[in-house]
């Protein structure tokens, strides 16, 4: 009997130990943080191309109009923005960047091989409808332009580039866009033939996210 009880109450003080164990697991804690990656996405359209405009000339020459057209970026983070073109010269020489050019045409209108007229072009850019901007909302004068076209073109880290001037651009948001305007201005001389003068630009945007500390 005595034997028994014996086991009997180890029996009970094992339980308890068990019990009071588990109590002290019970009153600990360890919090834990869920991280999602929510990836960029970027996406750019113009909706008014082509842009047109017209110089009016009379009797004088040195007249100029400026056409601009649109970029919609959207995205849900930051973005940088560069542009790219090329153009000829008057002997049909390549020249990488761009200004408005129209091949000479003949008194019966065919076109003269190698014989090219340009306008004097200048460019400016503006930035709207977007949360915030890192530097500037305009380069080369924005929507008077100034800006010369072959700093149009540099890349985005270069001292004179449009990137450099305005930084990274953070779209609204609400709805995640912002809008890249580029105004193009061409002047005329006279000995550039009357036509349709062109010049073609490539807006690239490129993610430059910013996160969160």
């Amino acid at each position: 009997m005595k034997k028994r009880l014996s086991t009997m109450m180890a029996m009970v003080m094992a339980l308890g130990m068990v019990f009071m164990a588990g109590s002290a697991w019970a009153g600990t804690s360890d919090p834990v943080t869920f991280t999602l990656d929510n990836e960029q996405a970027i996406e750019i359209n113009s909706p008014n191309d082509p842009a047109t405009g017209t110089i009016s000339t009379t009797t004088t020459y040195g007249e100029s109009a400026t056409v601009n057209v649109g970029w919609l970026v959207t995205t849900n983070n930051g973005f940088d923005v560069s542009f790219s073109g090329s153009s000829v010269t008057d002997t049909n020489q390549s020249q990488d960047f761009p200004l408005f050019t129209k091949q000479d045409v003949t008194a019966t209108g065919a076109l003269v091989a190698d014989r090219y007229d340009n306008l004097a072009t200048v460019f400016g850019v503006v930035i709207s409808g977007h949360e915030s901007i890192e530097t500037a909302t305009t380069w080369g004068g924005g929507g008077t332009p100034t800006g010369n076209k072959e700093y149009l073109v540099k890349a985005l880290a270069d001292a004179n580039s449009p990137n450099t001037a305005i930084g990274t651009i953070m779209t609204s948001d609400s709805a995640s866009t912002a809008t890249v305007t580029l105004h193009a201005k061409g002047t005329n001389v006279v000995d550039a033939q009357s036509g349709n003068y062109t010049a073609t630009v490539t807006c690239t945007v490129t993610a430059d996210e910013q996160l969160n500390p």
